[in-house]
């Protein structure tokens, strides 16, 4: 098994990217699952006019997950190659990704109000975020910042007191 990026070899796959689960059961439906379709396994169909689901005990999910850090602006390659299962039987992978890596836009803008407090602003189409505070960076004890928030010209805004370092996250 091989990964390269932009054709640089990635260092240790095999031992530094593997991840296998516990063992855990699951059941699959009598007809048209994922054994059977996809495995082309069709001894997981059940044709009989009272279909019995299929239950797996002990299964186990095994690969390898890459996680690398934020690629530079610009065009990319990433190829895979591996081969799963053995010589005879097994399957051999062949996959490469072409990645074209774009700036996205700022979400939070920010102002001034006077001189104590900061207006930040982001769009009402992103959610999930958390508007958090903390009185030092060394070490940083974040926690939610009591401020409230306002809805303004398709941007939710806060303004917060210019006490300390914010953090802005989602």
């Amino acid at each position: 098994m091989t990964c390269t990026i932009d054709n640089v070899a990635v260092p240790d796959l095999l031992s530094s990217y593997r991840v296998r689960s516990p063992a855990f059961n699951y059941t699959t439906p009598p007809n048209n699952n994922l054994l059977e379709a996809a495995e082309g396994e069709p001894c997981y169909n059940d044709p009989s006019p009272t279909p019995t689901p299929f239950t797996v005990v002990g299964a186990v999910a095994d690969g390898f997950y890459l996680m690398v850090a934020p690629l530079s602006l610009g065009a990319h390659t990433v190829h895979f190659t591996g081969q799963s299962g053995n010589i005879l039987s097994g399957t051999y992978e062949d996959m490469t990704y072409n990645l074209t890596v774009t700036p996205m836009p700022a979400l939070l803008t920010t102002g001034r109000q006077g001189t104590n407090a900061m207006i930040l602003s982001w769009p009402q189409t992103a959610s999930g975020y958390v508007l958090e505070t903390t009185s030092g960076l060394n070490p940083a004890n974040w926690s939610p910042a009591e401020a409230s928030v306002q809805t303004f010209e398709g941007q939710y805004q806060v303004t917060i007191p210019m006490i300390g370092p914010v953090n802005f996250s989602g």
